[in-house]
C-alpha cells in the first residue's frame, strides 16, 4: 500500500513539474481580415515543447483583443487545451549603483568641510555676542552711584556713556559679521542638498511599468516536438471603407469599374507586409447564432437623378443655376452617406456601413499585394479590382431645371458586381466629371449612374408669345400656352436622348388643365410629365412643342 501512494505522489509531482512549464514565444502578423468595423488577426509562431502539459505564452498582442474570440490551431501529436488572454505589467529595470563623478564628489567634500569650519566660525561669533551682551548688563546694573561729590558723579557718567557706546558698537559689528556668516552658511547647505539630490537620482529608471497583453494557450504533447502554432483574434479600433472610379470612354463601350478600399486601424500592433483580405461579413456574430431582422420595404424620399431634377422644378427652381453638388448627382440617391474625413467619422460611418450591408451577401476581396499599415489610425488607399462591364448610355435633358444634357450610363445584371455604398469618381474620356453615390440597395435590375454633363448636346427652351391667348367666358379666364423645346447634336455620333418637362396640375377643383398637343410625348398625368425618347444623328436639330391650357376664376390669382 505504501508503494502504491509513493507511486501516485510522484506520478502527481511529475504531472505538477510539467504542468508549470511555461515558455514565452515571439509571433508575426502573418494575415489580417478587416471586416467593416473590426478585423480578425492571425498570427504564427514558432515553439518548442517537452512531453506532457506545457503553457506558450504569446506577448505584446492588441490590447483591444476579444477575448472569447480567440482560436488556436495545433499539429499533429500535440493537443490545445486551454486558450485564454491575460496582462502583466513589466517590473522596473533593476537601479545600477549611483556613480557620481569626481568633480561632483569632490564638490560636496569641499563644502562639508567648509561648513564645519562655518559653524566654528559662527559659536565664538555667537560667543562675543554674548560676551558683550552680558558686560552691557553689568555696566547698566551699576550706573547709578551713591556719591555726594559733584565731580565724581560727572566723572562716573562720563564712564558708562563712552562704555555703552563701546559696547554698541562692537555688538553691531560682531552682529553684522553673523548675518552675513549665516548667510553663506544657508547657500552652502543648498548647494550641498542639489548635489545629494543629484546623487540619489543617479542610476534610477526611466522606463514606467506597462501592460503586456498575452495569449496563452495551454497544449499537452505526446512527445518532445517543436514547431509552428497559429491562433488568430478579433480585434476593434479597425475597418474599411470602400471608394470606385468609374471610367468611360466612349459611349458604345463598356465601363471599366475599379474598386478601391481605405483600409485603417488603431488597434497598437504594427501590420507589417501582411496579406489582407476585405469582408463585408458582421464579425459580431463570429460564435453566436446568426438571426435576420425583418426586411420592411418603403419608397425613399428620392428615387433617382431624374426625380431629383424634377424635384427641383416642382419646388420652384424654374431659374436653377446649372450648379451640381452632391444632392443632384446621386445615383438611385438612397444612399447619400458622405465620405468621412475625419477619424471620428469613421466610428459613424462603420456603423452605418454595417446596418446598409445587411441586405447584401457577405462578399470578401482578396487584396493581392502585400500591406504593412502603421496603428495610427491613418487611411491606407488600395486596389481591390478592376473590372469591365457591359453599359447603355443616353443623355438625359430637362430643359426647365438645367440647359445642359446629363450623360446617364444604365449597367444591367448589376447584382453580380459585389457593390456596396460608397463614393464614386467619375472619369470620362480621362477626365474627372464629377463625383456620384453608388447606393446597391435598391431593388431594379438596371442600376442608373449620372456621368457628368456633356457640353456636345444644346437645349433651348422657350415660351411662344403669339401662340399664347386669354379667352373670357363668363366669370372665367382661358390661357393657353406653347413651348417649344429645340436639341441640336454637335457631336461626331448618333445620341440617344430622353427629354422631359411638364405642365402644370390643378391643386384645386376650380382649376382645371388640359393638354392640347405634346408632339408625341409620353405624358403622366398625376404629374404632369411629358417626356420623349428619341435618336438624334450628328448634327442634327429635333424640335419639340407642346401646348396646354388652363382655366380658372378670372377675379382670382393662379400660380
Amino acid at each position: 500500500m505504501k508503494k502504491i501512494l509513493l507511486t501516485l505522489l510522484i506520478c502527481l509531482g511529475l504531472q505538477q513539474a510539467f504542468a508549470h512549464t511555461q515558455t514565452v514565444v515571439a509571433s508575426s502578423i502573418k494575415e489580417v481580415t478587416v471586416f467593416l468595423n473590426g478585423a480578425q488577426v492571425f498570427r504564427e509562431g514558432k515553439f518548442t515543447v517537452q512531453p506532457g502539459i506545457s503553457k506558450i505564452v504569446f506577448e505584446d498582442v492588441s490590447p483591444f483583443i476579444d477575448a472569447k474570440s480567440i482560436q488556436a490551431t495545433g499539429m499533429d501529436g500535440l493537443l490545445i487545451l486551454d486558450v485564454k488572454h491575460d496582462l502583466r505589467f513589466t517590473e522596473p529595470p533593476a537601479v545600477k549603483p549611483s556613480v557620481v563623478p569626481d568633480r561632483i564628489q569632490k564638490e560636496m567634500n569641499m563644502l562639508e568641510d567648509s561648513l564645519v569650519v562655518k559653524r566654528f566660525e559662527l559659536e565664538q561669533i555667537h560667543s562675543k555676542i554674548a560676551a558683550l551682551e552680558r558686560l552691557k548688563s553689568v555696566l547698566s546694573s551699576n550706573a547709578v552711584l551713591s556719591t555726594d561729590s559733584l565731580e565724581l558723579l560727572m566723572r562716573a557718567v562720563e564712564f558708562y556713556g563712552k562704555k555703552t557706546d563701546e559696547i554698541d558698537g562692537n555688538l553691531y559689528t560682531w552682529k553684522l559679521k553673523q548675518y552675513r556668516q549665516k548667510a553663506v552658511e544657508n547657500r552652502m547647505n543648498a548647494r550641498l542638498a542639489d548635489l545629494k539630490n543629484f546623487n540619489r537620482n543617479t542610476g534610477q529608471p526611466t522606463e514606467k511599468p506597462r501592460q503586456i497583453h498575452q495569449i496563452i494557450i495551454t497544449v499537452s504533447a505526446e512527445r518532445a516536438m517543436e514547431g509552428a502554432l497559429k491562433f488568430n483574434y478579433l480585434v476593434n479600433n479597425a475597418g474599411w471603407f470602400p471608394a470606385y472610379d468609374l471610367r468611360a470612354n466612349e459611349t458604345n463601350q463598356p465601363i471599366t469599374i475599379t474598386c478601391k478600399a481605405r483600409v485603417f486601424q488603431k488597434t497598437g500592433e504594427n501590420w507589417d507586409d501582411v496579406n489582407l483580405t476585405l469582408s463585408t461579413f458582421n464579425q459580431q456574430c463570429f460564435a453566436t447564432k446568426p438571426s435576420m431582422p425583418s426586411w420592411v420595404l418603403s419608397y425613399n424620399q428620392y428615387t433617382s437623378t431624374r426625380d431629383n431634377f424634377r424635384r427641383q422644378v416642382n419646388t420652384g427652381y424654374s431659374n436653377f443655376n446649372g450648379t451640381i453638388n452632391d444632392s443632384t448627382m446621386i445615383v438611385a440617391n438612397g444612399y447619400s452617406q458622405i465620405q468621412p474625413q475625419s477619424q471620428s467619422e469613421y466610428r459613424q460611418f462603420q456603423d452605418q456601413m454595417a446596418l446598409i450591408n445587411q441586405t447584401f451577401s457577405n462578399v470578401e476581396f482578396k487584396v493581392k499585394h502585400k500591406y504593412t499599415i502603421a496603428p495610427d489610425g491613418e487611411p491606407i488607399l488600395m486596389v481591390v479590382q478592376t473590372q469591365q462591364v457591359p453599359a447603355s448610355f443616353n443623355h438625359y435633358i430637362l430643359p426647365k431645371a438645367n440647359k445642359d444634357a446629363f450623360l446617364m450610363a444604365r449597367i444591367p445584371d448589376w447584382e453580380d458586381l459585389n457593390l456596396l455604398p460608397g463614393k464614386a469618381n467619375i472619369y470620362f474620356e480621362n477626365t474627372l466629371v464629377c463625383q456620384t453615390e453608388i447606393n446597391p440597395a435598391i431593388i431594379s435590375d438596371t442600376l442608373e449612374i449620372a456621368m457628368g454633363r456633356d457640353p456636345g448636346l444644346v437645349t433651348t427652351r422657350k415660351k411662344i408669345n403669339d401662340a399664347e391667348a386669354n379667352k373670357f367666358f363668363g366669370g372665367r379666364k382661358k390661357k393657353t400656352i406653347t413651348i417649344e423645346l429645340v436639341v441640336r447634336n454637335t457631336k461626331n455620333t448618333e445620341v440617344e436622348v430622353s427629354l422631359e418637362d411638364q405642365i402644370p396640375i390643378a391643386g384645386n377643383s376650380d382649376i382645371q388643365v388640359a393638354l392640347i398637343s405634346s408632339d408625341q410625348a409620353v405624358h403622366q398625368e398625376k404629374t404632369g410629365f411629358l417626356s420623349w425618347d428619341f435618336n438624334l444623328k450628328p448634327k442634327e436639330t429635333r424640335k419639340i412643342t407642346f401646348t396646354y391650357t388652363v382655366e380658372f376664376d378670372k377675379d382670382k390669382l393662379v400660380f
